[in-house]
């Protein structure tokens, strides 16, 4: 922007008081992330804008930051680092050919700007103008993901020209690239593939999954399309029936494998040099999501999204970074353009329910699951979701019947079920149902003997009800162990310190429990009772105090206000 506009980096700290105070008028909170009805409210302030347009920027909410953006580049069309805020916005936002026009516009300006780059070659990948993307893959810097992606987009562009040889060449030598060999393979693979050379794209799928200790969910659905459309049944069970062994077998391996017995035809998974460009980019933008660079990821993921729209995987992506994000409105408006009648549009279902419940619709998403459970009732995903969610919500006799389904529909549990085993034993444990909670929380340590927060769980259950004293200290000094820095197991070795009289050891732990949850207040409760009974009446009141300060449980008011009152007696619990 013009210098009128600048402000120093000081000063663009701590944008939400600075941006009320320049939208006098506009209620906390208002300008950044309400409506656009809000933002048209904003007094026309190009600066005011702007500094919104940051704001909203950094809580992820990208179209207000585009809309914002709108005034400040009226006033100042040129500024780069503007023109970087807008289309970045517009890209988180989805808003593509928007975002492109800026980028052009800033490539003019600041030649550097890798992304835009891509932003710019993407668009002439999808309109077939190969030449164009050639060039423009060719001028672009060669740093950063650059390195990574635009080798494998100069392959598809010389797919698009009719010239695989060249393809070939362009993406062949990023295989020598750490952790790029599998990705490489595959994109060759599919390179081939579409050019209608088999043999060749049968090598490369081959040397894929070899380059892979697991087959990925991906990387079986483009091997095992190939194979069926070559009619390669014998390979294509074989593939199908291993993965089945190494995870979980979901739908979409189980739609598959119902076209395969039914000798139908299947159609290319990626059939057109766009889709395998946008293969590419989804490839980029999973491994930067796993690598928890989720913004990245995103502009990545809208990227493939914008060369092929109907990519459900591209799109599933997106709507779960925008999750993370905290913006559960606009996921699950993502997740409802998945269509239902699809594999992924069940799951994407699941994923709306958690979202609903993340967003305080907790009715909305238990009708929602007790639908998928009535359409699909071998699938223990939507009782387990369930479960979760009445557990939350602490309707712990429908919890416990939902993971009781979980479990009857698994028949013999794994090592790996433990932790159904544990959700269910709370549930029995908050519903007064112990030896149905105790029976539980023992077979999950029989399937993971050293599990910590079962090992907590169930030493604490016994010393509130004055059991198993010793079993119950020893098992958790080996829950501390495995997680030493949590503050609820640390807390619950220092009150089995302080059931056992060792009122000096029990300080000790509940002092490093407070310092790791210091605004809980059954810790601080426990550290109040800790000190009086080692002597350190004031220290003890004062903990208490704070107990009350942090809202616990409204039946457990009247007895911190007494001990505060009147301390602790040789009768009174605690």
């Amino acid at each position: 922007m013009t210098e009128r506009f600048r402000l120093s980096p000081a000063a663009l700290v701590g944008g939400a008081s600075l941006i009320l105070s320049l939208c006098a008028g506009v209620p906390a909170g208002h300008a950044a992330t309400d409506t656009s009805d809000g933002i048209d409210t904003l007094p026309r302030s190009p600066l005011g804008h702007y500094l919104a347009g940051r704001y909203a920027q950094q809580k992820y909410d990208y179209h207000d930051a585009a809309k914002l953006y709108a005034l400040p580049l009226e006033a100042d069309p040129n500024d780069p680092a503007l023109l970087t805020a807008a289309y970045l916005a517009l890209i988180g936002d989805g808003q593509m050919a928007e975002a492109a026009a800026l980028a052009q516009r800033l490539v003019s300006i600041a030649p550097d700007d890798r992304l835009a780059d891509m932003v710019l070659a993407i668009e002439t990948i999808k309109d077939g103008q190969w030449a164009r993307a050639a060039a423009r893959l060719d001028a672009m810097p060669n740093a950063g993901l650059n390195t990574l992606v635009a080798p494998l987009l100069k392959g598809w562009v010389a797919i698009g020209q009719g010239k695989p040889d060249q393809a070939q060449d362009a993406a062949a030598p990023l295989a020598h690239t750490k952790g790029m060999n599998a990705i490489v393979e595959l994109q060759l693979a599919l390179m081939n593939d579409v050019a209608g050379r088999p043999d060749q794209a049968e090598t490369h799928y081959r040397q894929a999954l070899a380059n892979v200790a697991q087959g990925s969910l991906r990387l079986v659905e483009l091997v095992g399309n190939f194979y069926q459309r070559q009619n390669k049944i014998a390979e294509a069970k074989a593939l199908y029936d291993k993965a089945t062994g190494e995870q979980s077998s979901g739908l979409w391996l189980d739609q598959m494998r119902k076209a395969l017995e039914a000798g139908q035809k299947v159609a290319p998974v990626i059939a057109t040099p766009q889709q395998g460009a946008a293969e590419v980019l989804f490839e980029i933008a999973t491994i930067l999501v796993q690598q928890e660079a989720g913004e990245p990821g995103l502009r990545f993921g809208r990227m493939a999204l914008d060369l092929q729209p109907d990519f459900t995987l591209a799109r599933m992506l997106v709507a779960g970074v925008v999750s993370s994000q905290n913006h559960g409105e606009d996921a699950i408006a993502l997740y409802r353009e998945v269509p239902s009648d699809t594999p992924f549009g069940w799951q994407a279902r699941l994923d709306i329910a958690l979202e609903l419940d993340k967003l305080d619709r907790a009715d909305e998403a238990v009708a929602l699951l007790q639908t998928l459970i009535k359409e699909r009732p071998d699938q223990i995903e939507a009782h387990l979701q369930l479960g979760n969610v009445q557990r939350a919500h602490e309707h712990y006799a429908d919890a416990a019947a939902a993971y009781s389904d979980v479990l009857q529909a698994i028949g013999t549990p794994q090592p790996e079920h433990w932790s159904i085993y544990y959700f269910r034993g709370i549930c029995y444990e908050r519903g007064k149902q112990w030896p149905k909670a105790e029976a539980d929380m023992r077979k999950a340590l029989e399937l993971q003997p050293d599990q910590p927060l079962v090992l907590n769980y169930l030493a604490y259950s016994w010393i509130e009800l004055g059991q198993h004293y010793d079993e119950a200290l020893d098992m958790l000094r080996k829950a501390v162990a495995g997680r030493p820095n949590d503050g609820y197991i640390v807390d619950s070795l220092g009150w089995a310190f302080y059931r056992l009289g060792r009122y000096d050891d029990a300080v000790a732990q509940l002092e490093h429990a407070v310092e790791y949850k210091p605004v809980d207040p059954t810790i601080n409760d426990h550290l109040g009772d800790a000190y009086w009974r080692a002597g350190r009446h004031v220290e003890a009141r004062y903990q208490w105090q704070r107990a009350l300060l942090f809202k616990p449980a409204a039946d457990q008011v009247p007895t911190i206000q007494a001990k505060i009152e009147k301390g602790l007696t040789e009768s009174s619990g605690g």
